[in-house]
């Protein structure tokens, strides 16, 4: 630094500035990049311009399989009447046809219900805690572009995807029946059931049956035995039992 005086006694003078002394100040980060009100516009309109060409796609199908039925329907129709000719007693029906056109699961898609399945059977106390929102999402984050129904975990599953979901949890030890495995939230509650059996406190009720058939007695309780379309039955606490149920129920038939 020089340094000198004026007239009035007040020092002037140049400074020597070396640019390296700034190296150790710390860096500061550039700052954020705002999109234009250009970039803004285009996004939006690449956006809107997807929502359209799915919804024109959508009707387009629409139109096409509206075109499709009217001929296949022509055709059953021709098939229908020639079915008439050699059976008359089909005269007065005639063929119903309906074509309807949906957008194709991406490849893979159907495959995803055992892929769940298999999460649930080998990581239980984390799979089995995720929630159907959570698993939606997730299929939806994969398969972006397809929507993913709501409804997926509880609508009713393909028989051959049923079948090969029962293989599956038989071998891993998991008994079930057909009505566990129709769509994957019932599959989900069995699941929860074979993880958290509950204990249970066995007891039969002792029942006594008449020989004649004209009553029983159960737990120290006479009922009187009536038939029901035929049937022997008892009525107990407003409801109608027969009575073979009750032998059934005690392994007597």
């Amino acid at each position: 630094m020089v340094q000198e005086e004026d007239a009035n006694g007040r020092g002037i003078g140049e400074v020597d500035l070396d640019l390296s002394d700034l190296s150790d100040l710390p860096s500061q980060s550039a700052a954020p990049v705002i999109p234009t009100k250009s970039q803004q516009f285009h996004e939006a309109i690449e956006a809107a311009a997807s929502v359209a060409g799915r919804a024109l796609a959508a009707t387009e199908s629409r139109e096409a399989a509206a075109v499709i039925e009217q001929h296949v329907a022509a055709f059953a129709e021709r098939l229908f009447h020639a079915a008439v000719v050699q059976n008359p007693r089909l005269t007065g029906f005639a063929p119903g046809v309906r074509v309807v056109a949906f957008r194709k699961a991406p490849k893979g898609f159907y495959k995803e219900p055992a892929i769940i399945v298999q999460g649930w059977l080998d990581i239980p106390d984390r799979a089995l805690k995720r929630t159907g929102t959570e698993i939606i999402a997730s299929l939806s984050e994969r398969y972006s572009g397809y929507t993913v129904s709501k409804n997926f975990l509880s609508r009713k599953l393909h028989w051959a995807q049923s079948k090969h979901l029962r293989k599956m949890l038989s071998s891993a030890g998991v008994s079930t029946k057909p009505k566990d495995c129709s769509n994957l939230s019932s599959i989900k509650r069995r699941l929860l059931d074979h993880h958290n059996q509950p204990d249970y406190e066995v007891s039969k009720p002792v029942i006594f049956f008449a020989k004649d058939g004209s009553h029983i007695i159960w737990d120290s309780k006479r009922f009187t035995v009536f038939m029901n379309a035929g049937t022997p039955t008892i009525k107990r606490r407003g409801k109608r039992i027969a009575v073979s149920t009750i032998r059934r129920v005690l392994d007597l038939e």
